[in-house]
């Protein structure tokens, strides 16, 4: 803004963009054009156009604002805990949220071969306009809500159209699930269409979420700490420090704005980079880690305490169980705060 008191030269007051609403103190940077010359107003009247031009500052200033995708599959998805402890939990950030769910109407997963689950989780029952219905009613009113048209389900013979790639080079990118790589191409798919649906709502993100949908939060996870670190440049890309599996922890991970969204809409791209060069990784986890450290960016882990996310898979009747990878052995927890572990313990996947 430009002050020019009649008896004054024009005095710019530029203040620091980009400030969280959370910081009470806004610093305010003032520069004095020709302040060389005499000024012959009063000290006072320039205290109040400092005073001015923070409370204008700080009256516009605007909230926080995250991206979300949450991506999976229709018989897998839990919304609820991400609606009370993610969104709720934080009602002085605004959440332009995006789910892209694949219509899979039966449960699938790569360690359920030991467990007792069978029943898909309700939403594999629901119309898009029933899913969208119940997603929109369980978030507050800090969260735009948007689902995508249900994705089909690609077998291996449509990557391979896809990629313009053989069976054996699609599977071999994966050493470890090289026999499920067309269920993981599906998972990077339906990334690859939220991020495009997050740039394409045209909203200047502070920060972007990428999230499960069968993830579960143990407790009220409050955001400031981590979009303060996103914000001083100190961090792209922030997860979990446990259960990474030689990578990155996949299960709640936060990007900065333009480093999310480039990673989502290129997964694909990396991997038909990957597969190529004739390169290979051992897992989804270590495929993302190579995929974040091409890009250059900084990578922050934290404590379970400060990301308390474990992966829930529905049992019946909207029950679940927490599966066997949070466990160090079938009776100690490693991946989850302290207080929770009785109850996750209460909670485990049982053998067949």
């Amino acid at each position: 803004r430009q002050f020019a008191p009649s008896n004054s030269l024009p005095i710019s007051v530029r203040y620091i963009t980009n400030v969280p609403s959370r910081v009470t103190a806004v610093p305010i940077l003032c520069i004095a054009e020709g302040m060389r010359h005499r000024w012959r107003g009063s000290p006072t009247l320039a205290a109040i156009l400092l005073v001015n031009a923070q409370i204008a500052h700080m009256n516009g200033q605007e909230r926080p604002h995250v991206g979300v995708c949450i991506c999976g599959m229709l018989s897998r998805t839990q919304p609820d805990s991400f609606a009370k402890n993610v969104l709720e939990a934080n009602p002085d950030v605004d959440f332009s949220v995006v789910y892209v769910l694949q219509d899979a109407r039966k449960p699938v997963y790569s360690t359920d071969y030991k467990l007792r689950i069978r029943e898909p989780a309700p939403f594999a029952q629901y119309t898009h306009a029933e899913a969208l219905s119940v997603l929109q009613r369980i978030s507050p009113a800090n969260a735009q809500v948007n689902l995508t048209d249900f994705v089909p389900t690609k077998d291996l013979d449509s990557w391979q159209a896809t990629l313009r790639a053989s069976a054996a080079e699609i599977q071999m990118v994966l050493t470890q699930y090289g026999d499920i790589t067309d269920r993981i191409l599906n998972m990077y798919g339906l990334q690859v269409r939220c991020g495009k649906e997050l740039r394409a709502l045209g909203k200047d993100f502070d920060a972007v979420i990428l999230s499960r949908e069968d993830a579960y939060l143990l407790d009220r996870l409050d955001l400031r700490p981590l979009l303060a670190r996103i914000a001083e440049g100190a961090c792209d890309h922030i997860s979990k420090s446990c259960l990474s599996w030689g990578g990155v922890n996949m299960r709640f991970q936060m990007y900065s704005s333009e480093m999310g969204l480039e990673m989502l809409e290129s997964r694909l791209r990396f991997f038909k980079r990957l597969m190529d060069k004739r390169e290979r990784v051992h897992n989804p986890e270590t495929f993302e880690m190579e995929q974040l450290e091409e890009a250059h960016a900084t990578r922050c882990l934290v404590s379970v305490e400060e990301l308390p996310v474990v992966v829930a898979r529905h049992t019946h009747d909207g029950e679940f169980c927490i599966i066997h990878a949070e466990f160090e052995t079938w009776q100690h927890v490693r991946c989850a705060p302290k207080k929770f572990r009785p109850f996750l313990l209460s909670k485990m996947c049982k053998a067949k």
